[in-house]
């Protein structure tokens, strides 16, 4: 039987869980850092003037 996450991370020593907490909170902070450039990047080559 599949077992979620959070019955996973109840079973887990609170060390174990903060860590694990932390990095995903690491990398869901760049995947929005990258995102915003991402967008930015959309923006200002809507923005752009021609070229000629």
């Amino acid at each position: 039987m599949a077992r979620t996450l959070d019955q996973l991370l109840e079973q887990e020593k609170p060390e174990v869980v903060a860590e694990a907490k932390r990095k995903a909170s690491e990398i869901l902070a760049t995947l929005d850092q990258q995102s915003t450039k991402e967008r930015e990047r959309e923006d200002n080559s809507v923005n752009a003037p021609p070229q000629k």
